[in-house]
């Protein structure tokens, strides 16, 4: 009954999360341990939706403790994110999508512009976001959503609210992962 409510509730948000959903719902009776021959089980509550959101949750995990701590706290909540590379105006936005309890999911949509390193400090940024509505289980819609960004945030550097928790997170991510990689960019 509750796969069948998830799947007709998704195909009222549109055909990326319906694409999602089965794996959503399989995800949930997976096993979260670990096997010498498998290596770590998947990332269960963050879904990349493209290679090149992958490779940016790949490299934030190999390069930054700050992003794979935010991913860890991730997996501890009740969100499910979905992380999409897009044009967009912004480097990087976070979308109220759905609630379906138990869970909420949202979207993170990265400015396919970014470079690459810069995508991973923004995908970080981002991640800190969710965390903070995971935080707030009064946020149930985009409505709940911009309350509690008047509640907690300030003006943005160029798009809308933003919060210093998430600037720092952004900036600690991008200096982590420019220190692993080496690179100055």
């Amino acid at each position: 009954m509750a796969r069948h409510r998830l799947l007709r509730f998704s195909q009222r948000l549109g055909w990326s999360v319906v694409l999602t959903a089965s794996a959503v719902c399989g995800a949930a009776g997976a096993s979260q341990g670990t096997s010498a021959v498998e290596g770590p089980a998947p990332v269960a509550r963050l879904r990349p939706m493209d290679a090149r959101a992958a490779a940016a949750l790949q490299e934030g995990l190999a390069c930054s403790a700050t992003f794979a701590g935010l991913v860890r706290d991730v997996e501890q909540s009740d969100l499910f994110i979905f992380v999409e590379t897009a044009k967009i105006d912004a480097p990087g936005l976070l979308a109220f999508m759905g609630a379906t309890p138990p869970n909420r999911l949202v979207r993170i949509s990265l400015n396919t512009r970014e470079l690459d390193l810069y995508m991973i400090g923004w995908l970080g940024h981002e991640l800190r976001h969710a965390l903070e509505v995971a935080s707030a289980p009064d946020v149930q819609d985009e409505r709940s959503l911009a309350g509690l960004y008047q509640r907690i945030g300030h003006g943005g550097v160029s798009h809308g609210v933003c919060t210093t928790a998430a600037q720092q997170a952004g900036y600690t991510v991008l200096t982590e992962v420019r220190t692993c990689t080496g690179s100055a960019r």
